[in-house]
């Protein structure tokens, strides 16, 4: 296989996750109307969460490994430092790929069950992945991330206004997926009619 035909996978594949990525911010905003047309509970759509985040990632770390590889077979190893403002960033291609990474490490089971803060807490690295991500490719594949970012976007603002104001507890269930669901009682509601 030729140095030329790997690029070119490796940009199929980038474009793909890409797209991966577009879907996977709307599955995990709780009050999203995407969720409620689909007829998926916010319980049901963390499992498309997580399908959709381990194959975007597998794809994103195979497309870093695969330049880095063209690199260094080709003694073209100086090109991981190369920071353009006109042609694609390669540092900041590789930052966004290592926030990734970090992201992608901290979702094993084991992480996740037994330092559940650090997997919520490195989950933030989203901010600087997509940051460095649009930095890397630029504003036209960008445009692809923006519904479900916006949607993400207004589900945490709404979810803020929403914790501003006293709750209380009235029942909590867990499932047989080992999620647990609390129901709480707002006794103001934040969107009046």
């Amino acid at each position: 296989m030729a140095v030329s035909d790997v690029e070119g996978l490796c940009m199929a594949g980038i474009c793909r996750s890409t797209l991966h990525c577009s879907s996977l911010h709307s599955s995990v905003s709780r009050g999203s109307a995407i969720l409620e047309v689909a007829g998926l509970s916010f319980e049901e759509s963390i499992r498309y969460h997580i399908w959709l985040g381990h194959t975007a990632m597998a794809v994103f770390i195979i497309h870093g490994l695969f330049y880095v590889i063209i690199w260094a077979s080709n003694s073209n190893v100086h090109e991981m430092l190369v920071w353009t403002r006109v042609v694609t960033s390669n540092v900041v291609g590789e930052l966004s790929w290592l926030c990734g990474l970090d992201l992608w490490v901290t979702t094993l089971p084991y992480i996740r069950r037994k330092m559940f803060e650090l997997f919520f807490y490195t989950h933030q690295l989203y901010v600087l992945f997509v940051f460095f991500y649009v930095l890397h490719v630029g504003a036209s594949h960008f445009y692809m991330f923006l519904p479900g970012l916006y949607l993400l976007m207004v589900d945490r603002f709404l979810r803020f206004l929403q914790s501003r104001q006293p709750v209380r507890l009235l029942c909590t269930h867990v499932f047989s997926c080992h999620v647990v669901t609390s129901f709480v009682f707002f006794p103001t509601l934040l969107l009046k009619r």
